[in-house]
């Protein structure tokens, strides 16, 4: 007999409540090995506080969170944040000073904040390498991180999340305060990260636009008004009807190449 699969991540009915609010409420949702997952929904929906309820980063207030089919509440803090590359805009800020692009991306397999603590084997420095090819960044290698501008230095704390292989990769409104050619190339590293033995990583993306949905992610959830009210396909996710309805505006669905854009009916 054939086993279901456990999920490496999952919540069962779970809620965050604070100081008397509900942040999210009874959502159930499973990251699955692989998985290419992107989370949708208005601003203030909920989105940030579902996915980091899913990867620990927030405890459960109520219902629960497995990890590998375990009750999170059971295991040591420090284990799980070593399954889960968290990444948001603001890590940016901790890599100012005189450390190059390559260095920031290299600390990202031990998960320091500075490459001058310890030695790194051949390997590391070889997978160093090939993310920054991957995202596009070698002509930039030696840079100082601080000169690189707003879309490079997103792509290089991105790549800095992959260099440490760990479970669950987490980008936090990747594609925030960038132009429209840093946003496609930043999506064009997304979807070149299959040219890199990283398959067994789960990866989670909110984001704001159908636009900004990479061609490689197949699954989608949405979030609104702190609940968990969508997930599924990618392709039975981008309709108009359906997006119309969860959005509650009348919207058109456009393809253009590999993307999805999405407009107003007026």
């Amino acid at each position: 007999m054939v086993m279901d699969k456990v999920p490496l991540f999952e919540l069962q009915n779970a809620s965050l409540l604070r100081e008397g609010n509900v942040l999210l409420k009874e959502a159930s949702f499973g990251l699955f090995e692989g998985d290419k997952v992107v989370v949708m929904g208005r601003n203030g929906a909920g989105k940030s506080t579902l996915v980091r309820m899913l990867a620990g980063f927030e405890r459960v207030s109520r219902g629960r969170l497995l990890i590998d089919g375990v009750d999170a509440r059971t295991l040591d803090i420090r284990t799980l944040r070593g399954r889960v590359s968290y990444v948001s805009s603001s890590l940016q800020e901790r890599f100012m000073g005189a450390i190059t692009t390559f260095e920031v991306v290299l600390t990202g397999t031990s998960g320091d904040l500075a490459p001058y603590w310890r030695s790194y084997s051949k390997e590391e420095l070889s997978v160093t390498d090939e993310l920054l090819s991957i995202f596009r960044l070698s002509a930039k290698r030696d840079h100082l991180f601080n000169t690189l501008s707003q879309g490079e230095r997103q792509r290089a704390i991105l790549a800095r999340a992959f260099a440490r292989r760990s479970q669950l990769v987490v980008a936090d409104e990747p594609f925030v305060g960038l132009d429209m050619v840093s946003r496609d190339e930043l999506i064009m590293a997304l979807e070149g990260l299959g040219t890199l033995d990283i398959t067994t990583n789960t990866v989670v993306l909110i984001v704001h636009g159908t636009e900004e949905i990479p061609s490689v992610f197949d699954r989608v959830v949405f979030v609104r008004d702190s609940e968990l009210v969508w997930h599924g396909n990618k392709d039975d996710f981008l309709v108009s009807d359906v997006l119309s309805e969860l959005y509650e505006t009348p919207l058109r669905v456009a393809k253009l190449g590999t993307q999805y854009y999405t407009s107003v009916v007026r």
